[in-house]
């Protein structure tokens, strides 16, 4: 499977709560490319979400060396597509709670 595949599922995952196996996808994903920030911002917060924090802070990092320039506060205005209630909300206070810049 690839990388961009494995990080929708992921990405799957995290809508439906499912912390841990959005875990397991976006890990696998970041093996297979280890360049693509959007598997390791996923990363970090599905392991925030799933009180992770350390291990997540450790993901938030990567995101960080790929992408300088990264702020939370940027989504909104970077991905236009429909978030299930709740998720964008979820998604951003875990990324949050890894340290990544508002």
């Amino acid at each position: 499977m690839e990388y961009d595949t494995l990080t929708a599922m992921a990405w799957a995952r995290f809508a439906l709560r499912d912390y841990q196996r959005s875990v397991d996808l976006a890990k696998r994903a970041t093996q297979l490319n280890p360049r693509f920030s959007s598997t390791w911002r996923m990363l970090a917060a599905a392991l925030a979400a799933s009180d992770q924090v350390e291990k997540a802070v450790e993901a938030a990092r990567h995101v960080l060396v790929i992408e300088p320039s990264f702020r939370i506060s940027n989504l909104r205005q970077r991905f236009r597509f429909q978030y299930p209630d709740g998720v964008r909300e979820s998604y951003e206070l875990a990324l949050r709670a890894t340290g990544l810049p508002d």
